[in-house]
């Protein structure tokens, strides 16, 4: 497959703070369907449509090793995850890209998530017996995506 894609370099940005995020392992939850209504026929027919309703979109969930340093992308999680509703959460369009691991000042596609913030954060469980990395998961809720392919 020659135009394949390798996932396995990428960022993260939110416009607040002009700081992209590179130190995420994993992204997860890129999915989008669209919903249908079954709808039965008014005769004695057994016959039924299904007709669209609208998209429906997966919340991303966002991974990487705990870090212990200040980012613009973990404030504006903690200042809307632990505002309780005091503070209005303020949404953010949250690009990810895609880079090109032989160029990587090249995006090779990219993906931007309108209205998006934080709907959870979770540590993973602090271990004496085991020596393991704490990861860091955030799960991020948004409107909708953009899709842009770069390149040829």
């Amino acid at each position: 497959m020659e135009n394949a894609l390798n996932g396995f370099y990428f960022t993260v940005s939110i416009p607040e703070g002009g700081q992209t995020d590179a130190s995420f392992q994993e992204i997860q939850g890129l999915k989008v369907e669209i919903e249908t209504e079954k709808i039965e026929s008014d005769d004695d027919s057994e016959l039924s449509y299904q007709l669209p309703k609208g998209g429906k979109y997966s919340n991303l969930v966002l991974k990487r090793g705990m870090i212990v340093r200040y980012s613009p992308f973990a404030k504006w999680c903690m200042d809307c995850i632990q505002s309780d509703f005091v503070k209005k959460i303020k949404t953010q369009n949250m690009t990810v890209k895609l880079l090109d691991p032989n160029e990587p000042s090249n995006s090779m596609a990219e993906w931007v998530f309108y209205n998006a913030y934080p709907v959870k954060w979770d540590l993973s469980a602090f271990n004496a017996a085991e020596a393991e990395i704490l990861t860091e998961t955030i799960e991020i809720a948004y409107t909708y995506f953009d899709y842009h392919p770069k390149g040829n």
